[in-house]
């Protein structure tokens, strides 16, 4: 049997040793591990990639810092 590469909302914030609503705090911040959201509506399902997990769990300050810059790419300065 394959092993989940993403897991739903509550699996993630077992796994990064939060709750589910803690998990979901970071994500209304725009911070912890990108999220994947199956939808448009409020109530779209939410999953976390395991990768993306390792990686904020191995060092959270600077993941934050890699997906920021990523996010800020291709913006121009005003």
């Amino acid at each position: 049997m394959h092993e989940p590469k993403a897991v739903a909302a509550s699996e993630a914030a077992r796994l990064l040793g939060l709750t589910p609503a803690g998990l979901k705090g970071l994500r209304m911040e725009g911070r912890g591990p990108r999220p994947i959201k199956l939808g448009d509506s409020r109530q779209a399902r939410v999953l976390y990639a395991l990768d993306e997990i390792d990686s904020w769990l191995a060092d959270p300050a600077g993941y934050e810092r890699r997906t920021k810059r990523r996010a800020h790419r291709g913006r121009t300065a005003k």
